[in-house]
């Protein structure tokens, strides 16, 4: 059986005009732990009704870099823990780009596994 590491290492998505984003999957055993968390006679490790501190989790879990990304006066915006947590907040679009790739990421992979 092949892995491709896109989902654990990460994948590159364009974002909005040379803007990029590398995002990974959730792994399972993280997605397990916030079920099991919220409800331990659960166990199939699908995030559902999620709260914002668990969709923060699973964006700052996911968001591995960025590129194109400036301040307002043209300098380079690194991706680090304040300035996702900054676009985390300021944008929910951003945020919900990062989530919904990395679910595509995950369900990519598991149609790969019954291949």
């Amino acid at each position: 059986m092949k892995l491709n590491l896109d989902y654990v290492e990460g994948k590159w998505f364009k974002y909005k005009g040379d803007a990029e984003v590398k995002i990974k999957m959730l792994s399972f055993s993280k997605a397990f732990g916030i079920n099991l968390r919220r409800n331990p006679d659960k166990i199939d490790g699908v995030i559902d009704e999620t709260t914002l501190e668990e969709l923060y989790f699973v964006y700052d879990e996911c968001l591995e870099d960025w590129k194109g990304f400036e301040t307002p006066d043209g300098k380079e915006l690194k991706c680090n823990p304040k300035n996702k947590k900054l676009y985390f907040e300021a944008s929910r679009e951003f945020s919900e780009f990062v989530i919904e790739k990395q679910q595509e990421l995950r369900d990519s992979f598991e149609t790969s596994l019954k291949n």
